[in-house]
Order: C-alpha cells, then structure tokens, then sequence
C-alpha cells in the first residue's frame, strides 16, 4: 500500500509539473510576443526582465521534470 501511495505521489507531481511547464511556455511565448509590440525603451527592458525570469523558472523546471522521470 506505501508503494502504491508513494507512486501515485511521484505521477501527481510529474503531472504537476508537466502542467506548470505548459503554462509556463505558453506564458513565456505571451511575453516575447509583447516585446514584438514595445514602444518604448521602458517597455523593453520591462520585459527583457520577464523573459529572462521566465527563462530561468522554465530551466527549473525542466530539470524537476527530468528528475522526476529519472526517479531521483
């Protein structure tokens, strides 16, 4: 029974995290679609500061799903 719970825990978070990973590019993609539309030179700096956060929460996780798939 404790490896059943412990394996619907492990699939619970790959789905989890599998969901933040879509949301996260779909939010990304939203971002660098504005850069397309900035005006000012307030604007794009604003935004290169999104992008690059994005970036570095969709690098995290990323290597959270590869660990959770590995199984560490």
């Amino acid at each position: 029974e404790s490896r059943s719970a412990s394996t619907e825990d492990l699939t619970t978070g790959i789905v989890d995290v599998q969901s933040r990973l879509t949301t996260m590019k779909a939010s990304l993609a939203r971002v660098r679609a504005l850069m397309d539309k900035a005006t000012t030179l307030s604007q794009v700096v604003d935004l290169e500061a999104q992008v690059a956060q994005r970036e570095a929460d969709l690098e995290s996780l990323t290597a959270r799903s590869e660990e959770r798939r590995v199984g560490k």
